[in-house]
């Protein structure tokens, strides 16, 4: 019996395209399993989207577990979807906890100067910037996976100047 092969992305085309591409393979799967049951017991094909939501999410299901033992035969190297899944969100987890550390550095290490940051913005593709909410000093951190939990992820006048308008004593 001769292997069927199929065409394995590179690492860079793993993002939405490929995605996509598998997302409208999965959906073309599942109609086609609800086309042939339909045909089978005399009923008129219809799109997905006209199903009971019951009948659609079993068609999903029941194409996505054939899809996903179809590429585990032909890919045995190829990741599962509930390990990608679990991998994609240990990520994001990493990423925003990585996120909020550095961003407490941030606010701490402007504090120290005497500074009362903003709300951090988006500044960049992989940074934030909050300014100091009474001279606009700001501080910036680098958000990019290289620089997670490193000390020079920070940067800006907020962190090495002190503010410019005083804090007011209490009762002045």
């Amino acid at each position: 019996m001769e292997r069927v092969t199929q065409h394995q992305p590179a690492a860079n085309e793993s993002g939405l395209s490929a995605r996509l591409t598998r997302d409208i393979g999965l959906h073309r799967a599942a109609q086609t399993l609800a086309d042939a049951t339909r045909c089978r017991t005399g009923l008129t094909p219809l799109p997905l989207t006209q199903l009971d939501p019951r009948d659609r999410e079993w068609f999903r299901q029941t194409a996505r577990h054939l899809v996903e033992i179809f590429e585990t035969i032909t890919q045995p190297d190829r990741e599962l979807d509930a390990d990608r899944e679990e991998r994609e969100r240990a990520e994001r987890r990493a990423e925003s906890t990585a996120a909020d550390q550095a961003r407490r550095r941030g606010s701490a290490t402007g504090a120290r100067r005497g500074h009362t940051l903003g709300a951090w913005l988006t500044s960049g593709v992989d940074s934030e910037t909050a300014a100091c909410v009474h001279c606009g000093r700001s501080v910036t951190i680098d958000l990019s996976p290289a620089t997670w939990f490193r000390a020079d992820s920070l940067a800006g006048s907020a962190l090495t100047s002190g503010c410019l308008t005083p804090a007011q004593e209490p009762g002045a």
